[in-house]
C-alpha cells in the first residue's frame, strides 16, 4: 500500500512539471516566430575591390 502511494501522490507533480515545460516551449516557439528577422548585413572590408552590390552574390567577383 505504501509503495502505492509514494508512486500515485508525486504523479500529478509530474504531470504538472511536465505540463508546465511544454507550456513554455510552445511560448518559447511563438515569441521566436514573431520576432523580426534580422536584417541582411554583407561584410565588406575596405581593402576589396568588389563594389558592395556585389558583395551580396554567391557569384565570384569578376577581376579587373
Amino acid at each position: 500500500m505504501s509503495q502505492t502511494i509514494a508512486f500515485v501522490l508525486p504523479l500529478p507533480v509530474v504531470l504538472a512539471l511536465v505540463l508546465l515545460l511544454l507550456g513554455f516551449l510552445a511560448l518559447s516557439a511563438v515569441l521566436l516566430s514573431l520576432r523580426q528577422p534580422a536584417p541582411l548585413r554583407c561584410p565588406a572590408t575596405p581593402s576589396s575591390d568588389v563594389l558592395a552590390d556585389d558583395a551580396c552574390t554567391d557569384e565570384e567577383p569578376a577581376f579587373r
